[in-house]
């Protein structure tokens, strides 16, 4: 079975609706810097979609801890 990216964005949405906020931060947190700035900004976008702006900005601050700020300049400058 092949899907499509767009596929691959709902069902990672779905999965992150179902976390725990915190869970969610440590996910990020140890997720972010082993993904390509473009796929961080891929699922960052979906996020911001479907999150409060709060909840938003605190995972932002929680990648910006553990990413260069080359890196998060990327991925913010992708962020839709």
């Amino acid at each position: 079975m092949c899907f499509t990216n767009e596929e691959l964005m709902e069902h990672q949405i779905e999965i992150m609706k179902e976390m725990s906020f915190d869970t969610l931060l440590l996910w990020f947190k140890y997720i972010a810097p082993a993904r390509r700035p473009e796929e961080n900004a891929q699922v960052l976008s979906g996020f911001k979609s479907v999150a409060p702006e709060l909840a938003f900005t605190t995972v932002l601050n929680t990648i910006r801890a553990e990413v260069d700020d080359e890196e998060m300049q990327q991925i913010l400058s992708l962020v839709k």
